[in-house]
């Protein structure tokens, strides 16, 4: 179906728009905006706030006074602990001396008595030998007038053992008889011979001593 497409278009049978002039103005009504004012602070509120900044700046203050306090008694502390490993380094270096000196008086010492102990058994044996040995020459020379005589020589095993080992010109002259004494001992006539160890013996253990 043809037709014409303009009388499908609605037509709008609106007037012109109205305009207005100043004696239309419409006045609208103006609300006036009310501010509500703060209430004037009370006593109690305003000391409080007072009391409050007072607070606040004695807190300060009395941090600011501590952290020098704590300052100043680190400082001393310091100085004090510094002080104080002094002394206690000297001290020390000091007790360090008198116990090296002590512990080195105590191994002389004790090396001194180790020496002792083992060379005392040493002396002792050549002290035995020299003198069983001038005991034997002294004999020969009482006995050199009566090559028959036999002789008696008593005394400890040890010394005798000596004398046996190394008799001299006085093999096959001497009876051996073994006593409880100290000393080799024998009678010729009226003289009596002994080796005197026990004498010399004391005479070695003072000396070692007084050393």
């Amino acid at each position: 179906m043809r037709g014409n497409i303009a009388a499908y278009i609605p037509t709008l049978n609106s007037g012109p728009f109205q305009t207005l002039n100043s004696t239309d103005a419409v006045m609208a009504e103006v609300m006036p905006v009310h501010v509500q004012e703060q209430p004037e602070p009370t006593l109690e509120e305003k000391l409080a706030a007072e009391y409050e900044r007072g607070r606040k700046a004695g807190e300060a203050s009395a941090t600011e006074r501590l952290e020098a306090r704590l300052a100043e008694e680190r400082q001393a502390h310091d100085a004090e602990v510094a002080a104080l490993r002094e002394t206690l380094l000297s001290d020390q270096a000091a007790l360090l001396g008198e116990g090296m000196k002590a512990a080195f008086d105590d191994l002389e010492n004790r090396i001194a008595a180790c020496v002792a102990d083992v060379l005392e058994p040493l002396i002792e044996q050549q002290i035995a030998c020299r003198i069983v040995a001038s005991f034997r020459d002294t004999l020969s020379r009482f006995l050199e007038g009566d090559q028959g005589m036999l002789v008696r020589v008593s005394g400890p095993e040890a010394l005798l053992d000596l004398l046996r080992a190394d008799p001299g010109g006085l093999e096959g002259r001497i009876e051996y008889q073994p006593a409880a004494a100290a000393e080799l001992t024998t009678v010729i006539g009226e003289t009596t011979l002994n080796t005197r160890f026990a004498e010399w013996m004391a005479q070695l253990r003072l000396a070692m001593e007084a050393e």
